[in-house]
């Protein structure tokens, strides 16, 4: 049975309507898009790179872009790299999105050749060597998922070999980018020769970071970086002596708070051995230490960071800095230690700004210093013996000198096979070992 007019007459309003939402939606979100996309450009001034808009063109559904990068961090030689960004905005409500983006690092053709040339081929076989694919929420939030792929490449002489297995990692962030979290995990790479050869094997960085209210800048939360082996082999061009190091399970734990208008920053760092020179039977056990900074003032802090991001000369930052200071930050060194054959190092170290921030009239007094330091005698003769087996016998008994001189004038102390330092700078007082001694004896510590 056929339809009347009147029905006919709403499905086609209907079909009309809906064709204006998808293709005006589809618009609407275009413009957004782009506009975002303008304004990320705008954001990354400062940041030591300087990025330019070479193209966009845009439709109902997709547009297309280019991008120029080049690094400002590097003045003698900068570096210019080109993005292509694919993008699709529509229709709108369609998709989980608004707006994804495609985005892949095009090498300059200099680098090409130079690859080329080096390797007989591409490495990365046609294939971009970097790809971010951005989803964009409705509620103004990220994720992005980015990737590079495995190479395998050997010079043309057979003697340097390139192993790289490439990475995958995904970044969300929130609107605004109040808050970002990402788990980026690299499978491994090894650079070098038969003489110098360096390995790193899987590498995981994880992060969640958060923006507190009021801030521009600082955001507080946790980060780990974690690699389950690094490895080093090489040959030192002076004796000809063949230097190495194995280390397994390397972390790097830090975290960032502000309590009452005040920053702190804790960094962890260890490993679970360290094998020097192919030692296996004398492996450094369980080194680590913790870095800590207090006494921060948050705001001054973000004042401070705001002028080096816009790469301000001394008459931009050092007032800030001056500021800075007057808040007496604190930088401690805590439970430094490792476990050697010979026995256990331990250290701690704590330095205080106690002065009113005029740099200008900087001395001594505006320091409080504490130092805590012990080793083991039978240690340093070993890497003394070491050092003079790879032909650096001349610096070897320099080195030994020092510490002799450093005994005689109270700087160390020999007790049970141990040399330690126990070192105290108050109001420009020097105190070593529970003695009261000359500034100028801080030349020796210097020099150790």
């Amino acid at each position: 049975m056929g339809m009347n007019a009147a029905t006919q007459k709403k499905i086609i309003g209907i079909t009309v309507l809906a064709a204006v939402i998808f293709i005006g939606g589809s618009y609407w979100t275009g413009q957004s898009t782009e506009q975002t996309f303008r304004d990320g450009i705008e954001e990354m001034a400062g940041y030591g790179v300087k990025v330019s808009l070479l193209d966009y063109q845009r439709s109902f559904f997709s547009a297309t872009a280019r991008t120029e990068w080049l690094t400002t961090l590097f003045d003698d030689e900068p570096v210019t790299l080109t993005f292509n960004h694919s993008i699709w905005h529509g229709p709108l409500l369609a998709f989980l999105s608004t707006a994804s983006v495609r985005t892949e690092l095009i090498l300059p053709e200099e680098l090409t050749g130079l690859l080329r040339k080096t390797f007989g081929s591409d490495p990365f076989k046609g294939k971009p060597p970097l790809t971010v694919t951005t989803a964009f929420g409705f509620a103004g939030g990220s994720s992005s998922r980015i990737v590079s792929p495995k190479f395998e490449a050997t010079a043309k002489e057979g003697k340097v070999k390139q192993s790289w297995d490439g990475f995958d990692g995904k970044i969300t962030t929130s609107s605004g980018y109040s808050k970002i979290k990402a788990t980026i995990t690299l499978d491994g790479l090894t650079v070098g020769s038969n003489e110098d050869l360096f390995r790193a094997g899987r590498t995981t960085f994880q992060s969640v970071m958060k923006r507190p209210d009021g801030y521009e800048l600082l955001y507080v939360g946790t980060s780990s970086l974690t690699v389950d082996k690094l490895s080093f082999r090489g040959v030192e061009k002076d004796s000809g002596s063949i230097r190495a190091f194995t280390a397994e399970n390397v972390y790097d734990e830090s975290s960032t708070t502000i309590n009452n208008g005040a920053l702190g920053i804790e960094i962890r760092i260890g490993a679970d051995t360290i094998v020097m020179d192919d030692q296996s039977d004398s492996p450094i056990k369980n080194p680590r230490l913790t870095f800590l900074c207090e006494n921060l003032d948050a705001r001054t802090f973000e004042a401070f960071s705001k002028a080096m991001r816009h790469q301000g000369g001394q008459q931009e930052t050092l007032p800030v800095l001056q500021e800075l200071l007057r808040y007496q930050p604190v930088f401690s060194v805590k439970n430094a230690s490792a476990n050697w054959p010979e026995g256990a190092m331990m250290g701690n170290a704590r330095i205080a700004y106690v002065g009113d921030g005029n740099i200008a009239k900087f001395s001594l007094a505006d320091l409080g210093v504490d130092l805590q330091l012990s080793l083991p005698v039978a240690l340093i003769n070993r890497l003394l013996a070491e050092q003079t087996a790879r032909g650096l016998a001349e610096k070897s008994k320099q080195q030994i000198a020092m510490f002799n001189t450093m005994i005689k004038n109270g700087v160390l102390v020999e007790e049970d096979d141990v040399l330690t330092v126990d070192a105290s700078l108050k109001d420009g007082v020097l105190v070593l070992n529970g003695t009261p001694k000359p500034l100028g004896v801080l030349e020796g510590v210097l020099d150790f």
